[in-house]
């Protein structure tokens, strides 16, 4: 489906009224993929897989690793859960599936919209005014080519996945655990400045969730974290914009430390913890996608080493003596899965 109307003013919105209509109405649902990210070799039968696991949410299967998502994806990742809700005010629409009922109907609701609204913030819209559950997948099924964005969108940098698993298939059973649910609080680093923050989960009725300072979910432990960072990070003290780097580290151990607090189901296999380092990893480039030699971090395999040493350093000596009490305030009691 091309852009009906490619010499007009640039709009995501005028080709997803074509593109969200169903064109096989023998079709349970229809699956929408934008042309600038490339597929998991294995894209097809997980998503088979994946739609027979969740039929009647609006899935995602792409979450750009620096956005508000991504972190809760790493959250996710850490407790080894395949779907995430989205806490973003956009739903992903670079590979995005409904049922094709819904479909047709998000195409002629789509015909209401102005030009100017970029289309994964309407499909949020849709999805939240019908109350439909959404969800992104981890791990993503697509990547993110590095195209020029039709809106203006390359001042966010390199826009990659959160976890994207090329190598590797999810098993099938993978995609029937259960969302991660109940999350209230979201150790962060901002989307477009990256400094460090807090995710709160609105009050009920309202959508977009609150941006609060940081604090940290380590309690007495904060300062032991801070120190393993700093022993691990010590060759990159000179580095240009070393702190936002130090930073982002510690936001990812104060994730390790939410997800530890989880009162619901924790899974931990060979494929979940493949995810989780994967998500851990693309903290530091996700992060700092905005700064001067941000795509050098992607292939710095001495800042991804020590990364990973902090990643399982903390889980294997702090987190057995984190009280869960300390980040029990970060996850609703009535939380499961």
């Amino acid at each position: 489906m091309t852009d009906p109307d490619p010499a007009g003013r640039p709009s995501t919105v005028r080709t997803a009224r074509e593109a969200w209509k169903p064109f096989d109405h023998t079709a349970t649902h229809h699956l929408v993929i934008q042309d600038d990210v490339f597929l998991h070799p294995q894209f097809e039968p997980q998503v088979i897989d994946a739609v027979a696991a969740q039929p009647d949410a609006v899935l995602s299967f792409f979450s750009e690793w620096g956005s508000f998502t991504s972190h809760a994806i790493r959250v996710g990742a850490f407790i080894g859960a395949a779907w995430i809700p989205q806490v973003d005010t956009y739903l992903g629409t670079q590979a995005a599936l409904m049922k094709a009922g819904l479909a047709q109907e998000f195409a002629d609701w789509l015909r209401g919209l102005s030009f100017e609204v970029p289309d994964d913030h309407a499909l949020f819209e849709f999805a939240h005014t019908r109350g439909l559950k959404h969800f992104v997948s981890n791990p993503n099924l697509v990547e993110h080519d590095v195209g020029e964005s039709l809106i203006g969108n390359a001042s966010q940098g390199l826009r990659r996945a959160t976890v994207f698993r090329g190598v590797s298939q999810a098993p099938r059973a993978w995609w029937r655990h259960q969302p991660m649910t109940g999350l209230r609080l979201l150790p962060a680093m901002h989307w477009s400045r990256p400094q460090p923050m807090l995710y709160a989960k609105p009050r009920r009725g309202v959508v977009r969730w609150d941006i609060r300072p940081p604090a940290s979910a380590w309690g007495a432990f904060a300062g032991a974290v801070q120190q393993l960072v700093d022993d691990n990070l010590s060759a990159f003290v000179s580095r240009p914009g070393y702190g936002k780097l130090r930073a982002a580290v510690i936001v990812l151990c104060e994730q390790v430390a939410v997800a530890s607090a989880h009162p619901g189901e924790h899974v931990s296999d060979r494929f979940g913890e493949s995810c989780a380092i994967e998500a851990a990893l693309t903290m530091v480039p996700g992060a700092l996608r905005v700064e001067d030699g941000a795509r050098d971090l992607v292939t710095d395999t001495a800042l991804m080493a020590a990364v990973g040493v902090i990643l399982q350093d903390v889980r294997r000596t702090l987190i057995p003596r984190l009280d869960p009490d300390t980040v029990s305030a970060y996850w609703s009691t009535s939380a499961h899965g």
